[in-house]
């Protein structure tokens, strides 16, 4: 596929510029459109994997990739020039970039290409800088990956075949750039699949045969909600399993083992025939796996609760147990759902939530903790008094990471809040009082450096935003990723590997010959 790239100085006046001046600099110096920021320490450290869910990304892969640029040392001779910080091609002289965001590009299919409809892009990064994205298109799913070392796209690749169609593909990757894909079909009596990819073997003969995840059985809808992967390539995924007139709902959790392969899916939600998004997390602890689902699922009384479940994998016996569900909030009168999980690299799980009333006048988001075996408890996320909704979560190997949500009172905006382990930062407002902004989601790396993206209009078309976070300087000021004044772009994802690559990939709609048109567009984060 043709690297379609598109420039960020198209939209004159519309969108502020982060940078701009430093910009200009690069733009004068290298002939290249940028977006720079400041610099802070790498880190090498060992995160948690896997990604998942729209609304928030299940951990994120291990490792680190460095932060060398394409120089070595002053004074060594560039690939176009010579002598002093060397320039041009990809010589070894000279001093690595300051962290930009490189040009937005097309990822999904052309506009004029028989798939219109490209939906529900997600990304996971790994600790070499790799990332693999995925999208699904008319009951098709596809994949490309991203290279570091070259700075390039490997051709897209249709990952189902005739047998597997489906919908709502998840993604995870692990330490060395393999990853898995999982999807579901979109009949009733269908079945959960996954499909396993290889790094070294190459692109595409790294990925091996479509693998059937749970059996499909008559008169059951199963839908994979989330995937998540260690760094050494173990894989958990959260199923929902429901009767066609839903009388039963349950919930159930299945372990990709290295070497032993799928396990048989357990049920985590107990004797409940009420459960709701399947949300899952997991980490590696000493010679086990260490597993945390959460869902939510009615009292009986006509009331939502969010429950979890904590599932212990021994991978010397190839056997787990579970603690059985706990409630995840003590609350009589308000619903609770929609549970993210996301793990750090010991085993601890934050697990956060919408609160909510039968008319949504209240609203709030609710985080939870899991650490030594204990449920911290439910708390607060946003500020009281105001409404919030549309979150997501992350948090990497050392328990650092942030939640994003949408809040509202005068005026709605996009905010985040920082933690680590269990204790919480105060909020910060990422986006100006805008009642357009929706979807924000968060990743990050090794560092506890940030990646922030959501949709807001601009110029009276929907465009994607973006924040960045350095631990010392705090959140930056919000800004666009494209400047495109032809489309609306929406539906973001963001991926953020341990040592400072991040991916953002979003839909861009536009309408072609009286159709709808929606492809895959993705901007590369290098640090």
């Amino acid at each position: 596929m043709m690297r379609e790239k598109f420039g960020h100085g198209g939209r004159s006046g519309a969108r502020p510029k982060l940078g701009f001046i430093l910009g200009l600099l690069l733009v004068a110096a290298c002939g290249q459109k940028v977006r720079t920021f400041e610099s802070s320490s790498s880190s090498n450290d060992v995160g948690s994997g896997g990604s998942g869910g729209h609304a928030g990304s299940v951990g994120s892969a291990t490792g680190g990739d460095g932060t060398g640029g394409d120089g070595a040392s002053s004074g060594a001779a560039g690939g176009d020039g010579a002598g002093g910080d060397g320039a041009g091609g990809d010589g070894t002289g000279g001093e690595a970039p300051p962290p930009h965001w490189d040009t937005f590009e097309r990822i999904g299919h052309d506009d004029l290409a028989n798939q219109i409809s490209n939906f529900l892009p997600q990304v996971a990064v790994s600790a070499n800088g790799d990332a693999l994205l995925v999208f699904y298109d008319q009951d098709t799913v596809w994949a490309r990956r991203y290279v570091k070392k070259s700075d390039s796209w490997d051709p897209l690749l249709q990952v189902n075949d005739a047998a597997t169609r489906g919908v709502n593909a998840r993604v995870a990757i692990d330490a060395n750039g393999n990853g898995v894909v999982v999807w579901y079909s979109a009949s009733v009596g269908g079945g959960v699949f996954g499909k396993r990819f290889t790094a070294p073997l190459g692109w595409p003969a790294g990925w091996g045969t479509v693998e059937t995840i749970d059996e499909g059985t008559s008169g059951i809808s199963k839908h994979s909600t989330t995937v998540a992967m260690t760094p050494a390539g173990h894989i958990a995924v959260g199923i929902d399993v429901n009767t066609v007139d839903t009388s039963a709902r349950e919930g159930y959790l299945a372990i990709y083992e290295g070497g032993q392969g799928w396990q048989t899916p357990v049920k985590v939600s107990g004797s409940t025939t009420s459960c709701n998004g399947t949300a899952v997390g997991v980490s590696t602890v000493g010679t086990t796996l260490r597993a945390v689902a959460a869902w939510y699922q009615s009292d009986g009384n006509g009331r939502l609760n969010v429950l979890g479940n904590v599932v212990t994998y021994d991978l010397t016996t190839h056997k787990g147990s579970a603690e059985g569900p706990k409630p995840l909030e003590a609350d009589d009168t308000l619903d609770h759902l929609s549970p993210r999980v996301v793990m750090d690299g010991n085993g601890n799980a934050m697990v956060v939530f919408l609160q909510r009333d039968s008319t949504s006048s209240v609203s709030h988001v609710i985080a939870n903790s899991y650490s030594g075996g204990v449920w911290a408890g439910a708390t607060g996320v946003d500020t009281a008094g105001q409404r919030a909704s549309e979150y997501a979560v992350t948090m990497n190997a050392e328990g650092d990471g942030g939640v994003v949500f949408r809040q509202c009172g005068a005026g709605c905006a996009i905010w985040a809040r920082r933690f680590s382990g269990a204790t919480f930062q105060p909020a910060d407002k990422l986006s100006a009082d805008e009642d357009s902004v929706s979807g924000p989601e968060i990743a990050v790396d090794g560092a506890g450096r940030g990646l922030a993206v959501w949709t807001q209009k601009a110029a009276a078309l929907r465009s994607i935003f973006a924040s960045e976070l350095s631990p010392a300087q705090g959140w930056t000021e919000a800004h666009a990723l494209e400047d495109d004044n032809a489309a609306e772009h929406w539906e973001p994802t963001v991926g953020f590997g341990p040592s400072g690559t991040g991916i953002a990939a979003w839909v861009r709609e536009t309408t072609m010959n009286d159709l709808m048109r929606r492809s895959i567009f993705a901007d590369v984060y290098k640090y």
